[in-house]
């Protein structure tokens, strides 16, 4: 993205072209993110690969989950991760709007992407709020609280920035020259995109190889 797009930026002389210092954060800060999702994702294979096999080790498999503890329904999840694209999708399709000039219909996508974004979060909250075990009863509930409960902060971050770009628009900061804040958003949200498919795929499908369905 050209530097023109930030009202901080300063302007470059001649041919050079650079991403604003904005950009720059947002795929540093992204990086430092991803590391902290990669390190959830291995703690999950980790523990759900320790249990007993009988196969291997003589032990009676415990499972994932365990006798005695019942998965949750995969449709709040579901749904929440489709939230998540619509959101996405709608951030892109305003980006594009602005850049052509179209601000009321960027606003109006804007809108739509926060309150999807918004709606997923209360799916998955209402996800955890509904889940017949505590997060400490055994290393799978652990899993399903921490990985879960990681992927509604993404997302409710992901509404945040989506609110404060909706602000700048209705009083008129972000415009077709200027909308790196619509720009930084729209990564964001397709960042969430794939960290809630990621980390709600572990959730849910892992107990299909370990032992539960």
């Amino acid at each position: 993205m050209s530097a023109t797009r930030s009202r901080t930026a300063e302007p470059l002389r001649g041919d050079q072209t650079a991403h604003s210092m904005g950009l720059w954060g947002l795929v540093l800060g992204l990086i430092v993110l991803l590391m902290f999702v990669a390190g959830l994702s291995a703690a999950a294979l980790y523990l759900e690969a320790g249990q007993p096999r009988d196969v291997v080790t003589g032990e009676t498999s415990a499972g994932w989950p365990p006798p005695g503890i019942d998965q949750p329904s995969r449709l709040l999840a579901g749904i929440a991760v489709l939230a998540t694209i619509g959101a996405a999708v709608a951030l892109t399709s305003a980006l594009r709007r602005i850049a052509a000039g179209a601000s009321q219909q960027a606003t109006l996508l804007v809108g739509v992407g926060f309150l999807t974004s918004i709606g997923a979060g209360v799916l998955l909250v209402i996800d955890l709020l509904q889940t017949p075990f505590g997060w400490d009863d055994h290393a799978y509930t652990s899993i399903y609280w921490a990985l879960t409960g990681a992927t509604t902060l993404f997302v409710g971050v992901a509404a945040l920035l989506a609110a404060s770009v909706l602000v700048q628009l209705l009083t008129g900061v972000i415009d077709a020259r200027r909308h790196l804040e619509l720009y930084n958003s729209t990564i964001y949200a397709w960042f969430t995109v794939v960290v809630a498919t990621l980390l709600l795929a572990l959730v849910h499908l892992l107990p299909l190889v370990g032992g539960s369905s």
